[in-house]
């Protein structure tokens, strides 16, 4: 590419009458210059996205840092269709965890290694940038994305909608900090509560409380009155320490030994003897070797509440804790 002067000098070897620029296109040509090298500087800033971003650099390449300035009208006014339920909140929660969880993180704070190096940083979801968009700005933005970010569109204008995205915004709306009302209900609730046992959580979870009831740890305890199997050998076999239904408050245990625990008053305490089921024999449980009485130094449950009388003290959620051979106490959990 030739220079102004050995341009004109070269025309002047030609014959021809020297080319003069005139000063609109020395202009332009400046203008030129400094519009390449702004947008050379806007697509430095763009890719280093490691720096962390102020205001400057954010406005810079255009980018709102609220999004959803541009939302249209219609769908600014849209009204989610799902009601908030359980159900609905826990699709949410895992449309949220699959989709977006590798951005915003479990905790939507977005403070995850690919949240911390995306520019602009992911917004924290629970702040009043986020919650302060109506329902519609928040499923327009998980529809159609939000460009020169790395929020992307999770809509298919070519497919019919799921409904995903409005779970998506139920899920993002349960993330609001409490209201002041909120808070003074929150505290006054916690002030008045009490540990219940675990079959109250069947109101609102029937579908996992019917899940749990068959589980091993359900059913590590159970009662003989409601539960008439609960009971595993043949209480006639028993030479050890004789005892009769009726006197078993509930059972422990059923895959290895089982023991057997009485109730008096408010406080319950196992019975003398055990089952162990692989070898389908009784032995005695929690007797000391010089106690007299029985077979093996067993006693009998009277005598063994008259001598002995171990504190066992009931735990929250249908828990129990008894003292065990070593006189440890050991807690046993529904």
């Amino acid at each position: 590419m030739l220079g102004g002067t050995q341009e004109r000098r070269l025309a002047f070897s030609k014959g021809k009458p020297p080319v003069q620029r005139s000063h609109e296109g020395i202009e332009n040509a400046a203008s030129g210059a400094a519009g390449n090298r702004a947008h050379w500087n806007c697509l430095r800033t763009a890719v280093d996205s490691a720096r962390v971003p102020g205001y400057d650099n954010t406005f810079r390449l255009g980018v709102r840092p609220g999004p959803g300035l541009s939302v249209p009208t219609r769908e600014r006014n849209a009204k989610n269709p799902f009601a908030v339920t359980s159900d609905s909140l826990q699709q949410g929660r895992e449309l949220f965890l699959t989709q977006c969880g590798a951005c915003h993180g479990t905790d939507v704070a977005g403070k995850t290694q690919m949240g911390l190096n995306l520019y602009p940083r992911v917004p924290d979801l629970r702040a009043a940038s986020t919650q302060n968009l109506c329902d519609g700005e928040i499923h327009y933005i998980i529809e159609n994305g939000v460009q020169l970010t790395g929020m992307p569109a999770w809509g298919n204008p070519h497919l019919e909608s799921s409904g995903n995205s409005w779970k998506l915004v139920l899920f993002i709306r349960s993330l609001r900090p409490l209201s002041k009302q909120e808070q003074s209900q929150e505290a006054a609730a916690a002030g008045s509560a009490h540990y219940v046992g675990s079959q109250a959580c069947e109101k609102c979870h029937a579908e996992i409380y019917a899940h749990w009831k068959k589980t091993p740890m359900a059913n590590v305890v159970r009662d003989p009155r409601t539960h008439p199997d609960a009971i595993l050998p043949n209480l006639s076999t028993n030479n050890v320490a004789p005892f009769r239904v009726d006197e078993v408050a509930f059972v422990y245990g059923s895959l290895w030994k089982q023991r057997y625990f009485t109730k008096i008053g408010d406080d319950y305490f196992p019975l003398p003897v055990l089952w162990v089921v692989g070898n389908h024999i009784w032995r005695p449980y929690m007797v000391p070797a010089k106690a007299g009485g029985l077979v093996g130094g067993a006693v009998s449950a009277g005598q063994y509440e008259a001598s002995h009388r171990p504190v066992v003290r009931r735990l929250p959620l249908g828990g129990l804790q008894h003292p065990d051979q070593a006189g440890r106490r050991v807690e046993c959990w529904m």
